[in-house]
């Protein structure tokens, strides 16, 4: 698992290896669930051969009776149809840990994410012996600060390995293959194959079977707009 060098673009920087499982924390609320950043991960994570596993972290702070309708769960919706792990969790009162427990058991896996989804907390709250440093987010702008400097690896018991990073701002990806982002959007590439042109950028193409796709609303807006947004950024 590795992320393309800030200060040396061309090089890339690694961040872990010969990992099982790539464990993404988001967070339910502060600061928020972020769809591009996952997007960008499971690129990443494939690149690297490691299978993902989706942890929504910070539950308590959803009310119950309003979960089913949340807007920041609903995002993982069109992971789940994957057949992605997806797990909603809560450090604070452990919620869904025993499953995030058995997800990790017997695995060596290495925990990334957004500053302040509460990566360390979780890893508190499943061995508290560990007694990791964590802090607050930001009140004014729900960004976390940066606790964990270093990645550090713990076991959990048994055969069970965990590597904890420091959270990111943003991951970028360096040059990115077209079959890379497909990948990453598998209800596009199936649509794509039904194409008129095999170069189809799907924005304009005549015989465009996801534009066609988009407009009989077979195919989500949003998913389509992180599509677009993954081959513009770098």
């Amino acid at each position: 698992l590795s992320r393309p060098d800030p200060h040396q673009p061309r090089e890339r920087r690694l961040i872990a290896a010969n990992v099982d499982a790539v464990v993404i924390v988001l967070a339910a609320r502060r600061p928020g669930i972020k769809v591009g950043l996952l997007d960008r991960y499971l690129v990443t994570v494939g690149r690297g051969g490691s299978e993902p596993v989706i942890v929504a972290n910070k539950l308590d702070l959803v009310p119950e009776d309003e979960r089913q309708n949340d807007p920041e769960l609903a995002s993982l919706e069109p992971y789940r149809h994957r057949g992605l792990p997806v797990l909603e969790v809560s450090a604070s009162t452990g919620e869904g840990l025993d499953a995030l427990a058995r997800e990790l058991e017997g695995r060596v896996c290495v925990f990334v994410g957004h500053s302040g989804v509460g990566k360390s907390s979780l890893l508190n709250a499943l061995e508290p012996a560990l007694d990791l440093v964590t802090g607050r987010v930001r009140a004014h702008d729900g960004a976390g600060r940066h606790t964990t400097t270093q990645a550090r690896v713990f076991r959990l018991g048994g055969e069970t390995w965990v590597i904890d990073t420091p959270g990111i701002r943003e991951l970028g990806l360096g040059e990115l293959d077209p079959g890379e982002r497909e990948q990453a959007f598998p209800e596009v590439l199936e649509l794509a194959r039904e194409c008129r042109f095999r170069d189809c950028t799907h924005d304009h193409e005549p015989g465009c079977a996801v534009l066609q796709a988009l407009a009989q609303g077979e195919l989500d807006a949003d998913r389509l707009r992180a599509f677009r947004r993954l081959a513009q950024d770098r």
